[in-house]
């Protein structure tokens, strides 16, 4: 798989959409893995259902664009007050349709209880090319240290890290 590819969906993902607060790449398994906080604990019952509809979705579509992800997982988890969307994916076969898709599920479900930056980010593609060069350069010393980044929103500023 072309790294240049994974930092290009983590990239547009972080700058693109407020709803996901967090997205992590992890470069060396080719994986996103994406995170969207609800403001309140979920309902085992509502739980189960958004689960279901969200997998049944997601497989549909991916059979309709005939592929087959090889990773395709999604969770929900409670702390405390908070519940926490994980999404987990593989790189190679994940499109800005799916992630569209997955957002308008959300949005349906969830449009009052999610946790999103509401603040637009300027200048976004200087931004997305400067920060791309800096990742690839860290990706391509092939330091075990530097081939996993997460990026997180906040207050229409995007901070990445690299883990």
């Amino acid at each position: 798989m072309d790294r240049d590819l994974g930092l290009d969906v983590f990239l547009t993902i972080s700058l693109d959409h407020p709803e996901i607060n967090a997205v992590k790449y992890l470069a060396d398994k080719e994986q996103i893995i994406l995170e969207v906080a609800l403001n309140t604990a979920i309902e085992p019952m509502k739980r189960k259902s958004f689960l279901k509809k969200t997998r049944d979705c997601l497989d549909l579509f991916h059979q309709l664009a005939g592929q087959k992800p090889d990773l395709m997982k999604v969770e929900l988890i409670d702390k405390s007050e908070i519940s926490f969307l994980r999404f987990y994916r593989d790189v190679g076969t994940l499109s800005q349709d799916e992630i569209s898709l997955l957002i308008l599920i959300l949005r349906e479900e969830f449009a009052n209880l999610l946790v999103k930056d509401n603040n637009d980010i300027v200048a976004k593609d200087a931004f997305k090319r400067k920060l791309k060069r800096t990742l690839m350069q860290k990706l391509n010393r092939n330091s075990s240290n530097s081939t996993d980044f997460l990026a997180y929103r906040k207050e229409g500023r995007v901070f990445v890290f690299n883990r």
